[in-house]
């Protein structure tokens, strides 16, 4: 039965002030591009539900990651914006960042514990299934069956008339599209299908963002013809960390008198760097001053030889030379004949493969045929049996 504080809630379900600020391309989070489930992310966080997974950043919203019980029960009580309570109903839940929020679905009747019938503990790091999240929906927001039975694979569960209850107003239509003739109840809610139950629960409006910007690398960079005259000049701008690792402070130089604006090329390759598919565990933030740990310069063939000397580059190969990496301007504009005229890829991979040295890995080989190319390969060279690929995680 719901408390009579619940029922007062319920009586006008608005989700905590929207956000109403403009949505950039590709919306709030660079992890969810083209999941069906997007919108619903969108609406969720425009709600402050849910604010991303990786605090402080929050650039990211880790869809495919299941929900555990814990921070199920943050959503809720964000949703429901229920009030605190200073009842512990659990003892398992102390010093838990979600402890709370437990405490406070407790409070509201939605959870009644994980260990019946003593139900002193709430379980809050184990993941929550679709039939326990079924359950769960119903006590915050009263559904109740309507008799028909839409599914083959949840008769005889406990949960069985919540996941039904759900079905009949909507919240849910099944795991296995188009039949939908299945609920799944015993796989784990991930984050991506907790925001769509959330936005049908919360009868949200989806929100499609703008289309995501062009691939990085995709941009040439280039206004002009070149005419390069041997000097180098820092490209203006600092930038923010955006997410977990360890930083590292990228400095870019381009000399002067190409024809590459230096600002695209230093935004197209910061985005590259700090792509989903780059290096693990590390992430790039771009300064102008003299606290970088790593240069990346884009100068003409001529200027990279020097750069380069005493290794030999022949005006046509890019190298790192300790914590400085050179981009040969010519491959950036052309690419290399490996990659049959795909520059985006070929500049996705000069950018990481070169950094990848200063990162302090060396080359490697084809792991077999038909395999997509290890970033640190030489690839300029010659990318059979593998096929040419730009990123660290393809």
């Amino acid at each position: 039965m719901i408390s009579t504080l619940l029922t007062a809630l319920l009586l006008a379900v608005t989700p905590t002030t929207a956000n109403d600020d403009p949505l950039p391309p590709g919306g709030s989070f660079v992890d969810d591009n083209g999941s069906v489930h997007e919108a619903d992310i969108e609406a969720v966080s425009a709600a402050n539900v849910t604010i991303g997974c990786n605090p402080p950043f929050n650039t990211r919203f880790c869809p495919l990651l299941p929900v555990t019980r814990g921070a199920m029960a943050a959503f809720v009580a964000r949703a429901l914006d229920l009030p605190e309570t200073t009842t512990d109903f659990f003892d398992d839940d102390t010093g838990s960042v979600f402890e709370g929020d437990i405490n406070a679905i407790a409070e509201a009747g939605i959870t009644v514990g994980c260990n019946p019938p003593n139900n002193d503990r709430f379980c809050p790091a184990v993941t929550l299934t679709r039939a326990q999240l079924a359950s769960m929906l119903v006590r915050a927001f009263g559904y109740a069956p309507d008799g028909t039975d839409r599914f083959t694979d949840d008769d005889g569960l406990v949960h069985e008339a919540a996941i039904q209850a759900i079905a009949a107003v909507g919240v849910t239509k099944g795991c296995n599209p188009p039949l939908n003739t299945q609920f799944c109840p015993g796989q784990p809610v991930l984050r991506k299908q907790m925001a769509s139950f959330l936005t049908r629960a919360l009868e949200l409006d989806p929100i499609s963002p703008p289309p995501p910007p062009p691939p990085p690398g995709s941009v040439s960079c280039i206004v002009a013809e070149d005419a390069p005259n041997g000097s180098l000049e820092v490209v203006p701008g600092n930038t923010e960390v955006i997410d977990y690792g360890t930083v590292w402070k990228i400095r870019f130089e381009v000399e002067g008198g190409l024809g590459v604006d230096a600002a695209c090329f230093a935004e197209q390759s910061l985005r590259i760097l700090n792509d989903l598919k780059g290096w693990e565990g590390v992430t790039f933030q771009q300064v102008d001053d003299d606290s970088y740990t790593i240069r990346v310069i884009l100068a003409s063939p001529a200027k990279i030889d020097a750069l380069c000397w005493p290794l030999i580059t022949g005006g046509i190969f890019s190298c790192r030379s300790g914590n400085t990496v050179n981009l040969n301007s010519w491959r950036w504009e052309t690419g290399a004949t490996p990659f049959a005229g795909d520059i985006t890829t070929y500049r996705q991979y000069l950018v990481n493969h070169e950094v990848g040295h200063a990162l302090g890995y060396g080359h490697v080989g084809c792991p077999g045929s038909g395999l997509p190319a290890p970033v640190m390969m030489q690839q300029t060279k010659f990318t059979a049996p593998c096929v040419p690929n730009g990123w660290p995680n393809p």
